[in-house]
């Protein structure tokens, strides 16, 4: 038998390599190669916690421990032939935005599917897309072996405010007030991390920033139509640049959200389409309801939902009809209306 396959673009890994040592007595960074097109110009970068250890899964379900790891990071959302180079298709609510493999050569070589760690390493890149800070990441897996994504924790924009005796001072909240100690407790960020930020970055500088349990192939996504920018360009921003209102658990993706939520898009004249719904939001704004649609990853089906006939739509089966003025003239006694449908 014979198939025609989808055009598949190759893309050899990155050359900027950098050997960790495991289980590691002080934090580590790794710097991947700085890319830029047409959205901007961005710098991978991993931070591995101290007292780290890792092992990697094989394809039959057995771990091996490694005492090294040669790590690369290598972007697939780069320039227009970036949605060929993605390993998998996305789900028709996920806008193409940023996504990366994340790779070790010693699991190259033994053909492991994944390197999994003892405790999450921290995945940091430059905001290139100008999300808000205090906005939600999401976060999503690629499934090698079913072919399709897998939701995994929000990750957070964060900004760092100032640098202190080389230690960062960070926000992670749409109002840009320092992130106390319960902040950085909830979000993952020790002491030895902010001094890793500071010794990597200045103050001013806002960075996308999730929590990687493994490596394997990332991506970072938003819903279609939500953000401070929509449209297709050039690179990983085809119809991204959107931020979207993300949750604490597993939806697309980190730790619990430390802010706000994206800019809605502009639709003052309620002119977007014919039932006047808002792209992204799905709230039909002149019926006054709204509508969500889950892929069910995998099986090439949704769930629908809407609140159109949800109890208490008192709006759904009403039409108003005015009849007369707001002044009742003196001598009516009664007005009739014939309705046909």
């Amino acid at each position: 038998d014979q198939f025609n396959s989808a055009d598949v673009l190759l893309i050899a890994i990155d050359t900027a390599v950098t050997v960790v040592s495991l289980p590691n007595a002080a934090p580590q960074a790794v710097t991947a190669t700085t890319v830029t097109d047409a959205d901007g110009t961005r710098t991978p970068r991993v931070i591995v916690p101290s007292n780290t250890a890792a092992n990697l899964l094989l394809p039959n379900g057995t771990t091996v421990p490694v005492s090294q790891l040669s790590i690369r990071v290598t972007e697939f959302t780069v320039g227009p032939n970036g949605p060929k180079r993605m390993p998998g298709s996305l789900g028709n609510n996920t806008a193409y935005t940023y996504a990366f493999d994340i790779s070790a050569d010693e699991a190259i070589a033994l053909g492991a599917s994944s390197v999994q760690f003892s405790k999450p390493v921290s995945y940091y890149v430059d905001n290139f897309l100008n999300i808000p800070v205090g906005s939600a990441v999401p976060v999503g897996f690629f499934n090698k072996t079913g072919g399709y994504w897998q939701p995994s924790f929000d990750g957070v924009v964060i900004k760092i405010l100032a640098v202190n005796n080389g230690v960062a001072q960070i926000t992670a909240n749409s109002s840009l007030t320092p992130a106390s100690a319960s902040d950085l407790a909830t979000l993952g960020v020790t002491m030895e991390e902010l001094s890793q930020l500071g010794a990597l970055y200045q103050a001013g500088v806002s960075l996308w920033r999730v929590q990687l349990p493994h490596f394997t192939d990332v991506d970072l996504n938003y819903f279609h139509g939500l953000g401070p920018t929509a449209g297709p360009s050039g690179g990983g921003n085809s119809g991204a640049g959107n931020s979207g209102s993300q949750t604490s658990t597993p939806s697309s993706g980190g730790p619990p959200n430390v802010g706000g939520a994206g800019t809605p898009p502009n639709c003052k004249d309620c002119s977007c389409n014919s039932d006047n719904s808002v792209d992204g939001c799905v709230i039909e704004i002149q019926r006054r309801i709204m509508k969500e649609k889950i892929d069910l990853w995998g099986s090439g089906h949704t769930l629908n939902y809407s609140t159109e006939k949800s109890f208490g739509n008192q709006f759904s089966g009403e039409l108003g009809i005015p009849l007369i003025g707001n002044v009742v003239p003196v001598n009516l006694l009664s007005v009739h209306v014939d309705i046909e449908v």
